[in-house]
């Protein structure tokens, strides 16, 4: 919303007018038409900015600009999430900072990723901003130390053996589904499993006797020992937080 001082050409009369948003182009466009309180409104042949008015202009133009600039970066940088890629940890290779595939320095993105925990019985949702995404190619290295971490945080227990099923694509669930929490039966989430995790589940992160399309326990007893089902308990307490670790 832009207030801005203009002169009647008919009149000669100095005034300021609010005319809301402002559209660049040719020629400028007005959200509000601007009207001299002697003459009335005006078409815009009839009046002129002053030169406080065109300063005004030029600076909601130059920030305009800006955030523009600033918003294209953001889309065209950001990581699809949507797509199945190749998972590598830090440890199996020897420059994690390079793309295996490619050699393109890796960017960092905050992602969510469901993580299987030898002998829990409720699978983990967790975001942290560890995983390394490459620009070109469908690859992720992630850091088994920071999985690690957020598996204690979640259970309290030290585990070194877990399974990383794949990104959770938040950006896919539907506006008029986003209160319903994730993992209910008309909100199922919308894993993009690793394009590798077949081969995965055979590797020393393998758990057994986990099917990944089950129902991940919601009606289970309370973690927190209220002998209350899950769902009626705890579980919109621990999804508030989309960063933290959940079971789901």
């Amino acid at each position: 919303m832009a207030v801005l001082n203009f002169k009647c050409k008919k009149c000669g009369r100095v005034f300021d007018s609010n005319v809301g948003d402002i559209t660049y182009g040719m020629r400028l466009g007005f959200e509000n038409m601007p009207e001299c309180p002697k003459c009335g409104r005006l078409e815009l042949e009839g009046l002129e900015l002053t030169e406080r008015g065109q300063t005004l202009v030029a600076k909601l133009y130059f920030e305009h600009s800006e955030k523009q600039e600033r918003n294209e970066h953001f889309e065209e940088s950001r990581i699809d999430l949507s797509i199945s890629r190749e998972r590598y940890f830090k440890d199996e290779l020897s420059d994690y900072e390079a793309c295996p595939k490619c050699r393109t320095r890796l960017k960092k993105e905050y992602a969510s990723y469901l993580v299987y925990v030898k002998g829990e019985e409720d699978a983990l949702m967790m975001g942290n901003d560890d995983g390394l995404f490459c620009p070109k190619c469908p690859v992720v290295v992630l850091d088994k130390d920071a999985i690690a971490e957020g598996i204690f945080v979640a259970t309290r227990k030290r585990s070194i053996y877990f399974y990383v099923a794949g990104i959770i694509d938040t950006d896919a669930v539907p506006k008029n589904k986003q209160h319903v929490p994730l993992g209910e039966d008309d909100n199922p989430i919308p894993l993009v499993e690793f394009s590798n995790s077949r081969t995965d589940r055979t590797n020393s992160e393998k758990i057994e006797n986990h099917d990944r399309k089950r129902k991940l326990g919601r009606n289970e007893p309370c973690h927190c020992g209220s002998g209350k089902k899950y769902k009626k308990c705890c579980l919109y307490k621990d999804l508030e937080k989309i960063g933290s670790p959940r079971r789901v």
